[in-house]
């Protein structure tokens, strides 16, 4: 449930704490903000999980860019290399598969994560 921040609070850390909150929310992708309400709300970061998302999201990133450059040489020459289009949609199908593994295994939905602490 996406809820309207209205209050602020402001809090003293030390320079190690600090430096402990921002590599923590850097590592998933997040502000400190938004790792410190997840944090309120009951979640655990999930930071290896991110990671595998980025590395996949970084994947197809770049399986886009080569395929982009296969659009590029057919509408120039009318020659398309299938040989590389079906290795790349090959990749693609293998990191979508790796994707829907991670959301049902871990709820990826909620950005914080989805391991939810039991409250008492």
């Amino acid at each position: 449930m996406n809820q309207v921040k209205t209050r602020q609070i402001n809090f003293r850390l030390s320079y190690e704490q600090l430096q402990k909150l921002r590599k923590k929310s850097d590592d998933l992708g997040i502000t400190p903000s938004e790792f410190l309400r997840g944090m309120i709300d009951g979640y655990i970061p999930n930071v290896r999980l991110n990671l595998k998302l980025s590395h996949l999201i970084n994947e197809m990133r770049r399986i886009g860019v080569n395929i982009n450059q296969i659009a590029k040489i057919a509408n120039q020459t009318g020659y398309i290399n299938q040989k590389y289009l079906n290795s790349y949609k090959d990749e693609l199908d293998k990191n979508i598969l790796e994707i829907n593994k991670l959301i049902k295994l871990e709820k990826v939905g909620d950005i914080y994560s989805s391991n939810k602490i039991m409250e008492n």
